[in-house]
């Protein structure tokens, strides 16, 4: 038979029409975006979720990502964001969190910093509609690229 193939990896999204007859695998079309994929969305999670959240409870330098004395902390949200992204797809919510003990850092007056950062499924799917929106746009041009290309070669039309 005939199948699409969606794969949106951890770092890059993929997808492939893929024809399956007589034991032998054929990909007919492929199409993909190289900066798109699952480490984005944990991004989206730490930028959009975690980082507002850390500035409304502690008294954080203007960058703080930047900021070589919070890179631990930060590593750490962005394993915790992707725990909290795959948790979203069987729950409704999750939190991302970090103990003041994992954390090991302060805050400009001097209060040890904790992560407990509630994301629900609704505003993560909010936040990353319109990247999930390209990959379906993608998906169709796909679609419509190999039907056109089937259409000239029943026509008889070279390309």
């Amino acid at each position: 038979g005939k199948f699409l193939v969606y794969d949106l990896g951890g770092g890059t999204f993929d997808v492939a029409l893929i024809d399956s007859t007589g034991g032998s695998v054929t990909v007919m079309a492929h199409e993909g975006v190289n900066m798109l994929g699952g480490r984005d969305f944990d991004r989206v999670i730490l930028d959009s979720i975690v980082r507002p959240w850390l500035a409304e409870n502690f008294s954080l330098p203007a960058n703080p990502q930047s900021n070589p004395a919070y890179k631990r902390l930060f590593d750490i949200a962005r394993a915790r964001a992707e725990l909290a992204k795959i948790e979203l797809s069987t729950r409704p919510e999750a939190t991302v969190f970090v103990s003041d003990d994992e954390a090991r850092v302060e805050d400009l007056e001097g209060n040890p910093i904790y992560i407990d950062a509630p994301v629900t499924r609704a505003a993560f799917e909010a936040l990353i509609a319109e990247r999930v929106d390209e990959t379906i746009t993608l998906c169709r041009k796909l679609l419509a690229d190999k039907h056109a290309a089937g259409q000239r070669r029943r026509q008889g039309v070279a390309f």
